[in-house]
């Protein structure tokens, strides 16, 4: 269960709204986004150095 359900089904319930769940929340939701920009970041380099040695390979052929 993450930090946002149990958020959710307290805040539901009324049992309490605290602002270090708050803080949780805010600092979980910012690890995801860093995660999945260097998920991107990571995979979008490895292609673009993979089409770059493609590339140099293919005029290495050429002037062969």
């Amino acid at each position: 269960m993450t930090i946002k359900k149990i958020y959710l089904n307290c805040t539901m319930y009324g049992k309490f709204k605290s602002r270090q769940i708050d803080i949780a929340i805010c600092m979980e939701m910012v690890i995801c986004v860093f995660i999945k920009f260097y998920i991107v970041f990571f995979f979008y380099n490895r292609l673009l150095s993979l089409k770059l040695n493609l590339d140099s390979l293919m005029i290495l052929k050429m002037t062969m």
